[in-house]
């Protein structure tokens, strides 16, 4: 089954319902050590879920006693106290896997709202705090997925509401790797995007990035600059290699182009989505930026004309930006005077 649904998503849309009750119903089962047999169904449904749209929204909408998507939460919830039994690849695998089946839903409107009713939020931040190593990474990861994209507002909101704010600029503030310090700036700019002008939540949001002088902001731009400096140590790299005579041209740029999304691209335009909201936000912190950063350097990394990123606009604005974003940040252009 999983080599069938893994070769075709046609394959995993024909998939029946009966099967997704039956590995929700095998999910279920108690089991310590975790069996290969139940790693298998887990695997399975983060195949399917992840290939089907279709199927997808046919799992949120299964009549079972329990909620499909509050079956997984359960899978997940003992982990935040304990990591894996060492030595058990089945376990550690599972708990991939579980993690992503709900990668799948959140990233929909309807299994963000779920996620939020069954307070897959306050989960995800009590493994951020939790004894459990493994989840952590990826309860962060579920985190940006929910609050991106389209009905995110629910998630936004409910994020503050439930103290996340706290561990997430704990987080921030402790030299996070790479793939933390992507997922932790697209929460930022995914919450300026979503949380209700003038709201109390949105007020507590930005007054993080006020405390301290502005320590904060001061992260993100070394962030920024490690990453600069990593991309253009890439586009050396890049143009110092052999040309490959059986590669074409297109086929080249578009290898290039990955390769400088994944050695940082992406990020370096997420620090410029977080600059340009701060920018616009406050006026203070607008100074403060100014004095390390042109907002006309903000404003073309962002529509992925700068150097040394050159990323199109659309790996972040469908994603993270309200569509007043470009004219707001254009009216306060170089000032240094107004709110």
């Amino acid at each position: 089954m999983e080599n069938i649904t893994s070769f075709r998503a046609t394959y995993a849309s024909l998939v029946p319902q009966s099967l997704l009750q039956w590995i929700l119903r095998r999910l279920q089962k108690k089991e310590r050590p975790i069996s290969q047999n139940k790693q298998y169904a887990a695997e399975i449904l983060s195949i399917i879920l992840h290939l089907s749209p279709t199927q997808l929204s046919t799992f949120l909408t299964l009549h079972l006693p329990d909620d499909p998507l509050d079956i997984l939460l359960t899978q997940l919830s003992p982990y935040r106290k304990r990591d894996p039994d060492r030595g058990s690849d089945e376990e550690e695998e599972f708990v991939e896997n579980v993690f992503d089946c709900v990668y799948s839903i959140v990233r929909t409107v309807h299994g963000k709202r779920r996620f939020v009713a069954l307070e897959g939020v306050e989960l995800a931040i009590l493994c951020l705090t939790g004894e459990g190593k493994v989840v952590k990474a990826r309860a962060l990861k579920v985190l940006d997925f929910a609050v991106g994209g389209v009905g995110s507002q629910l998630v936004a909101t409910k994020i503050v509401e439930a103290g996340g704010l706290k561990i997430l600029f704990q987080m921030f503030m402790r030299n996070p790797s790479p793939e933390t310090s992507e997922h932790l700036i697209g929460i930022f700019v995914s919450l300026f995007r979503h949380l209700p002008p003038d709201s109390a939540e949105r007020l507590r949001f930005l007054i993080k990035f006020a405390e301290k002088e502005y320590e904060k902001i001061a992260v993100l731009l070394k962030i920024r600059e490690v990453f600069i400096s990593k991309l253009a140590r890439v586009d050396v790299e890049l143009a110092e290699e052999e040309r490959d005579p059986e590669e074409g041209d297109e086929e080249r740029r578009q290898r290039w182009y990955l390769r400088k999304v994944e050695d940082g691209g992406f990020v370096v335009q997420l620090c410029a989505l977080l600059l340009g909201w701060l920018a616009v936000e406050d006026k203070g912190m607008r100074e403060f930026i100014l004095q390390k950063v042109e907002l006309d350097e903000i404003r073309e990394t962002i529509k992925g004309t700068a150097r040394p990123t050159r990323l199109l606009l659309s790996l972040c604005v469908c994603r993270f930006m309200r569509p007043d974003f470009f004219r707001a940040i254009g009216e306060c252009r170089g000032c240094r005077g107004g709110g």
